[in-house]
């Protein structure tokens, strides 16, 4: 019998399942964050509204979004390259039967620039 796993056991603590389709399943579900934002991840309380700065691929706030730590987020990058990565990742997933997009915005700007007016309590960097 296969056991399940949360984002918190398989991408955050890296744990991996050695049945190849299983793997996919997750990938496809949740990106596997890497060390450095696996930090960053397990320290945002639930219920913030984040910004995630020079996202690249909006892995942070894809994983915080579909467990619900976030309500919304607004991922950028100051290069085109990166943002239409970031836009086909949140585009691929729902949460809660909306299309990601819904609670993710992926903009192209430098920095906070022209975010002047969010409503973010959090702000990656």
């Amino acid at each position: 019998m296969q056991q399940r796993f949360t984002l918190e056991e398989a991408s955050v603590s890296r744990y991996c399942v050695s049945t190849d389709g299983y793997m996919e399943e997750i990938m496809a579900e949740y990106p596997i964050l890497r060390e450095r934002l696996s930090a960053v991840y397990r320290l945002v309380r639930r219920g913030s509204v984040a910004v995630d700065v020079g996202t690249d691929h909006a892995y942070l706030p894809i994983a915080l979004c579909l467990e619900g730590k976030i309500d919304c987020a607004l991922a950028s990058d100051i290069n085109e390259g990166p943002v239409q990565v970031a836009r086909n990742n949140v585009s691929r997933r729902t949460f809660k039967d909306k299309p990601l997009s819904d609670y993710i915005d992926v903009v192209c700007t430098d920095g906070l620039a022209g975010l002047e007016n969010t409503d973010a309590n959090r702000i990656f960097i």
